[in-house]
């Protein structure tokens, strides 16, 4: 934006945010994997989705998302990003095999079964919605306490806006736990 409007006249950081009160408290956990994206292709500054899925989807590691949710944020409402559909598809198979009530969310799924989804995350029926670059932007579910970064990017502005799904206050909310598994 810079190019088009030139020098920001005033930026809040999120940290500023977050101390002022406005956004609630970050608690950022690093899950390491053994898994190496070295070869994913990048275009347009981040991996390329379809190599990324090939490289991180595998049973272990999806397996490995979901044991760390159970471990760390186990009853948390929790937000999990995924590289593409397959990915996003697996990951929820495995949370309901391991015993957390979990849905996916793709961008043709109809709209009022989205709706559903995301009320029964709300009231707490649900634990975990997956999504695939759906809820990057403009989604706002404030009681969500847990974001899940099961899909690594090279991009920091998507890593923020991912992050920026949890930090809404929401009364009761304590703090957003943030987990990343670190492919990269």
């Amino acid at each position: 934006l810079h190019a088009i409007f030139g020098k920001p006249v005033y930026v809040k950081s999120i940290f500023e945010l977050i101390v002022e009160g406005y956004l609630c408290p970050l608690t950022g956990l690093e899950v390491r994997t053994e898994v190496s994206v070295e070869d994913v292709g990048v275009h347009a500054g981040d991996f390329v989705a379809e190599q990324l899925s090939r490289v991180i989807n595998t049973r272990d590691r999806n397996r490995l998302v979901v044991e760390n949710y159970i471990e760390l944020a186990s009853g948390r409402k929790a937000l999990v990003f995924a590289a593409d559909l397959s990915h996003a598809r697996n990951l929820t198979d495995m949370f309901k095999s391991l015993g957390v009530n979990a849905a996916w969310i793709s961008g043709d799924t109809p709209m009022n079964v989205r709706r559903s989804i995301l009320q029964s995350l709300r009231q707490g029926e649900l634990k975990v919605v997956v999504n695939c670059m759906v809820f990057t932007e403009g989604f706002d579910e404030p009681s969500l306490d847990a974001v899940l970064v099961a899909r690594p990017t090279r991009s920091l502005v998507l890593y923020c806006q991912m992050i920026g799904r949890g930090l809404r206050p929401y009364p009761g909310k304590k703090n957003c736990l943030f987990i990343d598994f670190v492919d990269n």
